[in-house]
């Protein structure tokens, strides 16, 4: 009786034994999407992971990126358009390392916060 059931159902299956305990085991994959994943859409924050990178995690991220993007070509001045509390956190605790960047590539660099930006949200403009 369970084997004709299992034919009409359009997930895979699979019977294990009967355990000592006359248990048995059996597992189901579904076919379809659920409703969950259909219905709704990613957050764009946190690109549906359900956790946002930290002020420090993404301030850390984008000084990687400035360090490799001006090192493609010589410009005089960098502006940088970030979240306001990733630009606040680079201007009061990370203003060393921005300072040290400028000396190595010969290069002012300017931070501007941007309100309408999203956590993990950044642009480099080369002037």
């Amino acid at each position: 009786m369970l084997k004709t059931h299992l034919k009409t159902d359009r997930a895979r299956t699979h019977v294990g034994r009967i355990s000592k305990f006359g248990l048995l085991e059996m597992t189901r994959q579904r076919v379809r999407p659920s409703i969950e994943y259909t219905s709704y859409e990613p957050c764009k924050y946190c690109q549906g992971r359900g956790i946002t990178p930290s002020v420090e995690t993404l301030a850390l991220r984008f000084l990687r990126q400035l360090q490799v993007d001006s090192l493609k070509e010589k410009h005089a001045c960098i502006r940088a358009l970030l979240p306001p509390d990733v630009a606040f956190y680079l201007l009061n605790k990370k203003r060393k390392e921005i300072l040290e960047i400028e000396s190595r590539r010969d290069c002012g660099i300017l931070i501007e916060a941007q309100p309408d930006m999203v956590p993990g949200e950044s642009r480099l403009l080369f002037e």
